[in-house]
């Protein structure tokens, strides 16, 4: 990796276990799952039944999956 890809990967993995606002943008590319960016631009994917697309959310990153970082949405909280 390059000297930027591991600075990027170093700063997903100091947010785990952080609880963070996330614009949940749509599906993922694949279908399955929800997409979305923290407010400090962390590509997050989570599982959800409930539709999230266009909705901020607060979110409990809780691991990485590749580069991107998965989630657990606190559906209660949307705004």
């Amino acid at each position: 990796l390059g000297l930027a890809a591991e600075q990027a990967a170093a700063f997903r993995r100091g947010h785990i276990g952080a609880t963070l606002p996330v614009l949940w943008e749509g599906q993922g590319g694949d279908g399955a799952g929800w997409s979305g960016l923290t407010d400090n631009y962390i590509r997050v994917r989570a599982e959800s039944e409930r539709a999230l697309v266009n909705c901020i959310t607060l979110a409990t990153l809780v691991g990485l999956e590749g580069g991107v970082v998965l989630a657990e949405p606190h559906l209660s909280k949307i705004e």
